[in-house]
């Protein structure tokens, strides 16, 4: 179970690399706003959420 998860955690921080959006279901959609280069070469990421709204049963 942990390999499948970093797998794709590691995936998905590839695709956010390349500046791509994600859907990640159920969770929402995933687009990067902006990205900043720190001098210690570091990356921060400014990311927007878009979820969609939950049915009164929780579904």
């Amino acid at each position: 179970m942990k390999a499948v998860v970093e797998a794709s955690l590691a995936a998905m921080a590839q695709a956010m690399a390349d500046g791509r959006d994600l859907n990640a279901m159920p969770l929402g959609k995933l687009r990067q706003i902006k990205t900043k280069e720190l001098a210690s070469g570091a990356v921060v990421h400014t990311l927007k959420l878009r979820r969609k709204a939950l049915s009164d049963d929780g579904a």
